[in-house]
């Protein structure tokens, strides 16, 4: 569907888009940082930044599941910009909903690679960021999970890559 989308979006507006890869989207979400969160290594940097497993999360879903130590009063997606952008201005890179990226999962090559990209083919695309059901551990820039690309669910969705048309 997000690829649909892109090619929809592309045909209508004239530019291209695309969903990012893997390393694109960490280097939005990292925005100059090296950091395990554009706010820093603790999880409590992210207060204010991003939607996860909170109190409020723990209200409606399982008493036991308090791993943030903040409510942010959303304990499901929240609307997009509802917390503070990181360094580039970009809403919700951690938290909120898991997003696609344009890579198959699958392990780099070793060493030191400029803008890797994931294997040429696959069963599984790579989710980036976190969600709102999220632990510490998914909330962190380097976090990445796979998924069928059929797969659909409340805690999924995406962001766009653009480029200017090339006329």
């Amino acid at each position: 569907d997000a690829q649909a989308y892109c090619a929809w979006l592309s045909g209508k507006t004239g530019w291209k888009f695309r969903l990012p890869t893997e390393a694109e989207w960490e280097y939005a979400c990292r925005a100059g940082t090296s950091t395990a969160r554009f706010t820093g290594d603790s999880e409590d940097s992210l207060s204010g930044y991003a939607n996860g497993q909170d109190a409020s999360f723990s209200k409606v879903v399982l008493d036991k599941w308090v791993c943030f130590k903040w409510d942010d009063g959303h304990p499901y997606p929240a609307p997009v910009g509802s917390f503070q952008p990181n360094p580039w201005g970009l809403h919700d890179m951690i938290g909120n909903v898991f997003e696609w990226c344009e890579d198959w999962f699958g392990d780099y090559p070793p060493g030191d690679v400029s803008d890797p990209t994931g294997p040429a083919m696959g069963s599984l695309r790579v989710l980036r960021g976190g969600a709102w059901s999220g632990s510490p551990r998914g909330c962190r820039a380097a976090c990445r999970v796979s998924r069928d690309p059929g797969r659909r669910g409340g805690s999924l969705g995406f962001r766009l890559a653009a480029s200017p048309a090339v006329r």
